[in-house]
């Protein structure tokens, strides 16, 4: 019976496991398979020397109207000339005209073939595996250097592959496709951007975007982590049938009681046999009874009484006169002369 508990309770367990496990995900994290960005001052293979605030791993994004490069050390000023006299002061000039409004963000092409779109310095890309079913979830990257008030930066989807590089050339930049795209979100404290829509993204189990700068986009992304896009695993695929509860092993058949006397009867052994002996036969005389004779008790009676009559008389006559003073018995005992002896 044991044993059948046990296989019973084995497939119950599994069933279980079957049915209900795919309802717990646990998310996952995704670092970069690749990283690449490009610039105006590039050249192919990345082998000119990044900006001083660009470190090794890092991304630099950076639109037209961005502020410049930290500039180089300041060389030491010339010496001023003698002083001249002033010239008479001439009439007050007009007002300036109002300065223009800040350029908009530079409209994305829909498709490119490659390359920068106009108004780009620097662009960056970044790819990721994801595997089939998976679910991506928001892309973080932190902003290295001085923390910009706001981003245009957006992401669009790459259409081919690119190689990693880091300061090639614009030219290098691989087809994109902004048709469907994703706006950057500046965190409070200006530490990072995110992206959190990218999912419709993933082509052929691999997710590559390309990042865009604003107008008045420079932005530094320090080196992507190995936690940057959360990934929420696919969940397993429930069986198709669920498999057999395996066989119970076969019951033993139970073993029969042992015999027990009755209460109440002890139980004795067998005598032993007593060895047979041969014995001759013996013819059996048959007893034939004495004829009866008649009783005669009349006469019987009287003759015993007539000679108890005759011998009392005679032992009556018969017997000498006593002398006075006789003690019975005791009339042939002597006279005693000492003392009685002591019993």
């Amino acid at each position: 019976m044991r044993g059948l508990r046990t296989a019973l309770c084995a497939g119950a367990a599994a069933v279980c496991v079957a049915l209900c496990g795919s309802g717990v995900h646990h998310a996952a994290a995704e670092a970069p398979a690749s990283t690449a960005w490009w610039s105006a001052t590039g050249a192919a293979g990345g082998g000119l020397p990044a900006p001083p605030d660009v470190h090794t791993g890092d991304l630099l994004v950076e639109g037209v109207g961005g502020p410049a490069s930290p500039p180089a050390p300041p060389q030491p000023p010339a010496p001023l000339p003698a002083p001249v006299p002033a010239p008479p002061a001439p009439p007050a000039p007009p007002a300036p005209p109002a300065p223009p409004p800040p350029p908009a963000p530079l409209p994305a092409p829909p498709v490119s073939a490659g390359g920068a779109p106009p108004g780009a310095l620097a662009v960056a890309a970044l790819s990721f595996p994801v595997a089939d079913g998976a679910q991506v979830g928001a892309l973080t990257l932190g902003i290295g250097g001085l923390k910009p008030p706001a981003v245009g930066i957006i992401a669009c989807p790459i259409t081919g592959g690119f190689r990693p590089v880091e300061n090639g050339p614009l030219t290098d930049v691989p087809p994109f496709d902004c048709s469907t795209h994703d706006t950057a979100v500046l965190a409070s404290d200006g530490a990072s951007i995110g992206f959190s829509h990218l999912g419709p993204m993933v082509r052929a189990g691999s997710l590559g975007i390309v990042l865009l700068p604003g107008a008045a986009d420079r932005v530094v992304l320090t080196r992507p982590g190995p936690a940057v896009l959360a990934v929420i695993p696919a969940p397993p695929a429930p069986p198709a049938e669920l498999a057999p509860l395996p066989a119970p092993p076969a019951a033993a058949a139970p073993a029969p009681p042992p015999e027990t006397a009755p209460v109440g009867a002890p139980v004795t052994a067998a005598p032993p046999a007593a060895p047979r002996r041969h014995h001759r036969a013996v013819p059996q005389a048959t007893a034939v009874p004495a004829p009866v004779a008649p009783l005669h008790t009349a006469p019987r009676v009287i003759l015993v009484a007539t000679l108890a009559a005759i011998a009392a008389a005679a032992l009556l006559l018969g017997r000498p006169a006593t002398a006075v003073g006789s003690r019975g018995f005791h009339r042939f005992a002597r006279e005693r002369t000492g003392p009685a002896p002591r019993v």
